[in-house]
């Protein structure tokens, strides 16, 4: 007996459900087979952040590590459908064969995902801005790139918007999780902001510190706020229905930054979050911004762009290197 993808799909949004409420909230505006394809592309990068986030020691994450890659050069090896792959195959390599194959994914992304997690096992800080966006860009800016892919988009600009998109949504959820990494032994912010603010590495939880850590955070933000606003950018290449399902995950994800600001320093021990009734609110604003796109699209007609064979060559190689 092997994998259905009804069974597949079905186990995928359990873990979204579960994993990330907000992001849950927003794929459900994708349509059926975008939906799908976005949902089991998640379910990997949970699956992957869970098994080096849950790790008792650095030893343990590193062979996790191994594991992972060597998953992935597996299936890339193969070239076997997930639809081959016995029942009792793991949920996770089940959903993220389902994704390469059917959607093309260069195997680059996969393991420049895995090198983001591998800077998180060797304990890695970042001196300035521009060294956090290289990790950004590895855990989020190419899940922007994989989800693309899924969305049928290859166009240049737009795939510079994706990863800018990403890296906004990874800077908000540093931001939000700035004790809960710490308690993980990470640091993301910036150490040189960190030190113009005068918060010593090891007493970034301290009390005294509280607002001055808010004003890093705050900067943080703001440099998210800039990339937003470019990932926005790349918003017109998508269907209706994935630019308006990706418009409001940009609205429900920047709108974390507020919530953390709107808390202030003497609330931070509380994770911030995105009320369900916001969220409604910010779905309809998405919905309207990218409805007035409509005459537009009318007028010039819209159809997903066709994966070029550029990417075409950039997967083939993926299986050959």
């Amino acid at each position: 007996m092997c994998h259905s993808l009804i069974s597949l799909e079905q186990a995928a949004q359990k873990i979204l459900q579960k994993g990330s409420k907000s992001f849950f909230f927003a794929s459900r505006f994708f349509g059926a087979e975008t939906q799908t394809g976005v949902v089991l592309l998640y379910v990997w990068c949970r699956y992957c952040d869970d098994l080096i986030d849950l790790a008792p020691d650095r030893e343990t994450a590193g062979v996790r590590l191994q594991f992972l890659f060597a998953k992935i050069h597996e299936i890339y090896d193969s070239l076997t459908d997930f639809s081959t792959y016995p029942a009792h195959t793991q949920d996770e390599v089940a959903a993220i064969s389902y994704v390469i194959h059917r959607y093309r994914i260069p195997k680059i992304y996969l393991l420049e995902l895995l090198e983001g997690m591998a800077m998180d096992v060797r304990g890695e800080t970042y001196p300035n801005f521009e060294s956090l966006l290289v990790y950004t860009y590895r855990v989020a800016g190419v899940v922007g790139l994989m989800m693309s892919h899924i969305m049928g988009v290859s166009e240049q600009n737009a795939l510079n918007n994706a990863v800018d998109l990403g890296n906004a949504m990874q800077l908000s959820n540093i931001a939000r999780d700035v004790l809960a990494d710490l308690n993980l032994g990470r640091i993301y912010l910036p150490t040189e902001w960190l030190k113009v603010a005068g918060i010593p590495l090891d007493q970034i939880a301290a009390l005294e510190f509280r607002v001055a850590l808010l004003e890093v955070v705050g900067k943080l933000l703001n440099e998210a706020e800039i990339l937003y606003a470019s990932g926005e950018k790349g918003i017109p290449y998508l269907s209706f229905r994935a630019a308006f399902a990706v418009q409001a995950a940009r609205n429900i994800y920047s709108s974390i930054g507020a919530e953390i600001l709107k808390a202030g320093s003497h609330d931070w021990n509380k994770r911030a979050f995105v009320p369900l009734w916001k969220k409604f609110f910010l779905a309809l604003k998405a919905l309207l911004k990218v409805g007035a796109g409509l005459p537009t699209r009318w007028i010039y007609g819209w159809k997903p762009v066709e994966l070029s064979s550029i990417i075409s060559k950039e997967f083939n190689h993926g299986i050959n290197k």
